[in-house]
Parts: C-alpha cells; structure tokens; sequence
C-alpha cells in the first residue's frame, strides 16, 4: 500500500490520508443544484417576521437583522438581504459589495460584545442550507463541556506549510477534517472594524472564485460550502472555508465517536496544488 499520513488537529479529532487514495476527483453526482423559489421562502413572509426585526440596513438592496425562532443557542441572530438572490448569486454569497456589507453589519453588531460569538453562512443542500434565501447566523456558542484543545486553532493553521495566499492581513492554507477545507488567519490582532470587515471580504471572494473555478464538477456544478467565522472580544481568532467536495461514510461518522481518524478523500497537499494549477 502506499503511504499514507496522520494528523491529530486540535481539539484531538485525527485524520488520515494518502494510501491509494490521490488525486482531486470532480465527479459529483451526487450534488444538486440550488432552486430558488420566492414564494415558498419563511424570509419572504413579512408576516412571519414580525416582532423579530432588530435592525434595519439600506446598503446593497437592504438588509435586515432578525432573532432565530428554532435555535438551542444564546443571541442567536440570522443576518439577510430583503429578498431571495439567483442561484448565481447565492453561490458567490453576492460578489465582493454584498459580502462587505454583510461583514460590516457583523462589525457593528459586535462593536459592543466583549464574549465569543460565531458567524455560519451555507450554500447549498449538502453544505446545510435549509432555507435558499441567503442568511447569516451570528450566534453565541453554547457552554464548552470538555476542555479547551491543547493547541490553538488559529496557531496550528499560521504556522502550515499548506499556504494557499497572503492578502489584506490574512493567511490562507489548506487543512481541516474535510476535503478542500481551508482556514484564514489574522496576521495581526486588529479589531475586526470596517475596515478589517472589508479586508476579509475581499480574501472569502477569492476563496469562492478560485473553489468556483477548480472544483466545478464534472456536472458543472461549483461546489456547495459553508464558511464559519470564530471572534472574540470583537477580533477574528480564525475563519474557515468548507467546500462539500465528497460525501462522509461510516468510517467518519463513527470516528468521531471512537476517535479513530476520518479519511480524506485525497491529501490537502493535493487540494493545494490543483488550486494552484502545480
């Protein structure tokens, strides 16, 4: 057999890949695409949404604030445009103005918020998304039960070798529980303002369009993904991008009772060089 590789990541969840399993694959089949359909959407409901709004922005078309009614979390807010987008435009969360705003928005909400909140946004049925109208969750995590992993997320990440690109303050590289998975670290401790909203959102529009680009499927599908941002004392610790470029199967599921490694499809090393045409 050829030779594989394990990794322990923090938080003590390993994974392992090579052996026999390289190289990207791009057949998805299993992928579907997005529908969009307006009069089907709770977000449409002006109805539905009263007495949840907290507040009200006019950048981009509009955008609302609004409380989450089935969550089990603390301060759980969803973040959205006033109407459904195209599917093309889901897929690119908007392009770089609508991504700004949205971040800014974020920065605004958190300006006076010292604990830690997470921000979840996901496109796509196999990344999670329920309800097509593009929403933002920005939510305050529940009461960790074990304790905190022995190394840092955000230090594992700055020091890989796995870099995908430096731009606007952030480190790119690719590694995580999942195929394509990539995380974006600061490189400085700045408060996450205006500016440093507009900052990321010019590194996920890359992370988009190069995934958009590479990992279309052979069905001609962009990949679904979520991104999921970490931030305490109104900082970004972390942020990580997840495409949906393969399906999980028992040996991942049941590793994560039994602490056994989950498989990657190929190794991040291959994700990064099909990203970087090598």
């Amino acid at each position: 057999m050829s030779e594989f590789s394990l990794e322990v990541l923090p938080g003590g969840i390993p994974t392992m890949s090579g052996g026999t399993r390289r190289g990207v694959k791009l057949d998805r089949s299993w992928q579907s695409d997005i529908i969009v359909n307006p009069g089907r959407c709770p977000f449409e409901d002006e109805e539905s949404l009263e007495g949840r709004l907290i507040r009200f922005y006019q950048e981009e078309g509009g955008w609302r604030v609004i409380t989450n009614q089935f969550t089990p979390y603390h301060n759980h807010l969803l973040i959205m445009p006033m109407t459904c987008w195209s599917k093309e435009d889901l897929r690119t969360l908007g392009g770089l103005n609508k991504i700004t705003v949205a971040l800014r928005i974020v920065s605004d909400i958190l300006a006076p918020i010292a604990g830690e909140r997470w921000l979840n946004v996901y496109v796509g049925a196999t990344a999670g998304q329920n309800v097509t109208h593009l929403h933002y969750h920005l939510l305050e995590p529940a009461q960790r039960i074990l304790s905190r992993p022995e190394r840092d997320v955000a230090g594992h990440f700055a020091s890989s070798l796995l870099v995908l690109f430096e731009l606007e303050g952030f480190r790119v590289v690719v590694g995580g529980h999942r195929a394509g998975q990539c995380f974006i670290v600061p490189l400085e401790g700045r408060p996450f303002d205006q500016s440093a909203a507009e900052s990321l959102a010019g590194v996920l529009q890359r992370i988009i369009r190069m995934f958009a680009e590479k990992f279309t499927s052979s069905q001609g599908l962009p990949p679904d993904f979520q991104i999921n941002v970490k931030f305490i004392k109104g900082r970004v610790v972390y942020a990580c991008f997840i495409p949906i470029l393969n399906n999980w199967g028992g040996t991942e599921y049941l590793a994560l009772m039994e602490g056994t490694p989950i498989t990657l499809p190929w190794p991040h090393e291959d994700t990064l060089g099909h990203l970087l045409g090598r």
